[in-house]
């Protein structure tokens, strides 16, 4: 199944889900190189801030809880899932709704345990074309979301034969 295939077929979830419930208040869509989601939403009059690293202003979302629902597409890199991760609980308002959409290729079966630290019990919504949507709500005694950037420095010390760096 290509990029392409699985992207669709995550984001065909996702809209279906939003025909039986949208969220209310304003939402998030996190890394979806497609824009169905944010259009879905957009047209049913739902207020969306589509956020992408590869944007040209790639601005990070307050971390305020100033959205109601957060949809993230699987990121392929485990790093990248943490940070975006971190970044919609720091978006979500207590008690908002994070909508974690991947194929079944890419690890979204396992997805659902990585959630729980910083939201509560996860559960799968739908199922189909080889994705997952998988649901959370943020709770306020979940682990203190790591907010902005400059949170996900790292420094490290290299020592090489002509001096360290």
């Amino acid at each position: 199944m290509s990029r392409r295939s699985r992207d669709e077929a995550s984001a065909a979830l996702v809209v279906a889900a939003l025909g039986r419930g949208l969220p209310d208040g304003p939402a998030l869509v996190l890394e979806d190189p497609r824009a169905d989601v944010a259009d879905a939403l957009e047209n049913a009059g739902v207020e969306v801030h589509d956020w992408s690293r590869r944007r040209a202003d790639p601005t990070w979302p307050a971390c305020d809880g100033s959205f109601t629902w957060v949809g993230m597409r699987l990121p392929r890199a485990r790093a990248e899932f943490d940070m975006l991760l971190h970044m919609a609980a720091g978006a979500l308002a207590e008690g908002g709704e994070l909508w974690a959409y991947g194929a079944n290729d890419e690890g979204i079966r396992s997805v659902r345990r990585r959630l729980e630290p910083l939201f509560g019990p996860a559960q799968t919504l739908a199922t189909g074309g080889h994705a997952r949507l998988v649901a959370a709500q943020r709770v306020s005694q979940g682990v203190a979301a790591r907010c902005g950037l400059q949170a996900w420095v790292e420094t490290h010390h290299l020592d090489l034969p002509w001096g360290s760096v």
